[in-house]
């Protein structure tokens, strides 16, 4: 039955209360202790040194309750998680013995739609698993190894270690650029069908669970592992091959010319050489390497071997003779006979004492070699687990570590961001407070005159509209509704009649040469510009209108008692100011402009644009409007 498990970060997992790295999706049935060990295999370990994040593919093997599992997995980066950190996905396909195609895992690895490439976002459960592909795979030349070293013999000494021992770790020391999976392809496919299975590999080793095994480790130059793979007796380096030659054996030749291996013996069979003789006979006196057929060779059975001539027959018995004499001739056997028949019979008692001897060694040796093996293996083997299920925790802790971190920082920024509104909107109420506390001083200031606002405005517009022409009470009211100043200084204190005749009292204002301008002509770098001088005492209100000034603060209101010893300024933008301080010593209130030496003409142009001056004092309402001339060049 195949089994599924897809794993990676979610807000919400399958399992109630999980969320971060955990099942998004599995197979109905699925062992809670597979998916521990699935979860073992998903962790992805980032390389921020270098950059360079590839896929893992594994296939390894496990036995859980009595059952023979081999696992096929995949583990990619993937897009940021839902709370926006770096996020992997896993996906992992467990089959049973009876599922397997022929061609074998790295095959099946690589057949499209097998194995999912991203999360579609769905948590659920899977009724079943999916379809396994079935196929074959022909042996063939190492065209990739022959490309990547130089040489596709060196593929027979990967071809060596995995025949010899699939089970044993071997290190295969490759940079991830390098295309992995059809190295290992090409090394598994010159394997027999029966053993193709039994080589379990990582593209990426980095750790491992103990229960799991996993015979070819990749291990790149760059990698923690390095120094593991480096002390192996049993490694392969591709860094260091190119240019080099490998031992001439039967397993280079098979990897240059595409040769299958025999799963009894590694005995090297090519594509049209016929099956050598396996006799029974053969096989109890072959104590040596395995015998290479030749068919120019006639092999001989035992039976057809000429043995050695036996003695001729006894002479027949003398005739008696007729004088009634018994004469008896002795038949004598050739000495040379006899001393060859000694000679043959010592031969093959000793012969058979040998063959004895050697075989009652090799099983002493093998009891030994058995014995060492159950008492030391143990503990390697325990040794081993104990190690790799420490680096996995350790691992496990770092990663921990580095998510805990990140969540601090992100809730740091989050109570930061807090902040910074809740002192943006306090500072807002305390502003919107101050303009309704100003608006009703304002509005009581108004009420104790004995004129209405509308008839002190319309009072003051007679005044000044021999000075104003009507291009600039056109800019004025512009500007003072751009700001929302004419609303929120008449809307609530005034009704709509008087609005509307306020606008008429502009549109009836006529030009004339004796409008009252602030020109500043000769105006130089640092210099300072009187824009308004009044009595002490005399000005209740000023409004400074700038619509180019830094910030958001595009106007300022000062107010009468101020301007009892002032000493107030309204900053426009690099040093460029408007400055109101205490009086002179004619007791004379004076409203001075200040033009840094860093400004040019252009700046001062952009700043100086639409600024506005509305003072009242003396119960009278004096306009101003600063112009930086435009047909005058030069002006800095």
């Amino acid at each position: 039955m195949v089994q599924e498990l897809l794993y990676t970060s979610a807000e919400r997992g399958l399992d109630l209360g999980t969320t971060g790295f955990c099942t998004v999706a599995r197979t109905r049935g699925l062992s809670k202790r597979l998916e521990r060990l699935l979860h073992d295999l998903s962790v992805y370990k980032w390389d921020l040194r270098s950059g360079h994040n590839p896929v893992v593919y594994m296939y390894t093997r496990a036995n859980l309750d009595g059952q023979s599992l081999f696992i096929l997995s995949r583990v990619a980066p993937a897009p940021a998680d839902y709370s926006g950190r770096s996020n992997y996905f896993a996906h992992h396909v467990v089959l049973s013995p009876s599922e397997l195609p022929q061609a074998g895992p790295v095959w099946l690895l690589r057949q499209p739609g097998f194995l999912e490439q991203q999360w579609d976002g769905q948590v659920k459960e899977l009724p079943t698993g999916r379809a396994v592909p079935q196929g074959n795979s022909q042996p063939r030349p190492c065209t990739t190894w022959q490309r990547v070293t130089g040489d596709a013999g060196w593929a027979g000494l990967l071809l060596k270690y995995v025949s010899e021992n699939a089970t044993a770790p071997v290190y295969l020391i490759a940079e991830d650029s390098l295309p992995l999976l059809d190295l290992l392809e090409e090394v598994i496919a010159l394997l027999p069908v029966e053993k193709r299975w039994q080589v379990t590999f990582t593209t990426r080793y980095i750790q491992l669970p103990g229960e799991v095994t996993c015979s070819v480790r990749v291990v790149s130059p760059g990698s923690e592992k390095i120094a593991e793979a480096k002390a192996s007796p049993r490694k392969v380096d591709l860094t260091a091959l190119r240019g080099h030659k490998p031992a001439e054996d039967p397993y280079t030749e098979a990897a240059r010319r595409g040769q299958s291996i025999r799963a009894s013996d590694q005995f090297i069979l090519a594509a049209d050489d016929p099956v050598p003789i396996t006799s029974a006979s053969f096989s109890q006196v072959q104590v040596g390497g395995p015998i290479r057929h030749n068919p120019g060779i006639s092999h001989a059975s035992p039976a057809s071997v000429a043995a050695p001539a036996s003695p001729p027959p006894p002479a027949p018995p003398p005739a008696v003779a007729s004088f009634g004499t018994t004469s008896r001739q002795s038949a004598r056997t050739p000495w040379w006979l006899v001393v060859l028949t000694l000679l043959h019979l010592s031969l093959t008692v000793a012969l058979a004492v040998g063959f004895f001897y050697i075989r009652l060694e090799n099983k002493r040796l093998d009891e030994q070699l058995q014995k060492a093996n159950a008492t030391q293996n143990p503990y390697a083997s325990a040794v081993e687990d104990l190690r790799e299920e420490l680096t996995r925790l350790r691992n496990r802790s770092e990663e921990n570590a580095t998510q805990l971190s990140q969540a601090r920082k992100d809730l740091a920024r989050a109570i930061e961001q807090a902040k910074k509104l809740e002192e943006g909107a306090n500072k807002r109420v305390k502003e919107l407070e101050a303009k309704l506390a100003e608006l009703e001083a304002w509005r009581k200031e108004m009420d104790g005159m004995h004129m209405s606002f509308a008839e002190v405005i319309r009072k003051s517009l007679t005044d000044v509209k021999e000075q104003l022409t009507k291009e600039a009470a056109s800019k004025v009211t512009e500007s003072l509704t751009k700001q929302g100043l004419l609303g929120q200084a008449l809307d609530k204190r005034i009704q709509e009649e008087t609005q509307k005749a306020l606008a008429e009292a502009f549109d009836r204002i006529k030009p004339s040469q004796d409008k009252k301008f602030i020109k500043i002509n000769d105006a130089r770098k640092g210099d300072k510009i009187l824009i308004y001088e009044a009595a002490k005492r005399s000005v209740n209100r000023m409004l400074v209108l700038a619509p180019n000034a830094d910030g958001d603060t595009k106007h300022v209101v000062w107010k009468d008692k101020q301007f009892d010893n002032p000493n107030l300024q309204y900053q426009l933008g690099k040093g460029l100011r408007l400055e109101c301080g205490p009086p002179n010593e004619k007791e004379k209130l004076e409203l001075i402009l200040h033009i840094p030496a860093n400004y040019s003409k252009e700046e001062l142009r952009q700043r100086l644009a639409g600024l506005i001056v509305l003072v009242l004092a003396n119960r009278e309402l004096r306009l101003i409007e600063i112009v930086y001339p435009q047909d005058q060049p030069g002006n800095q």
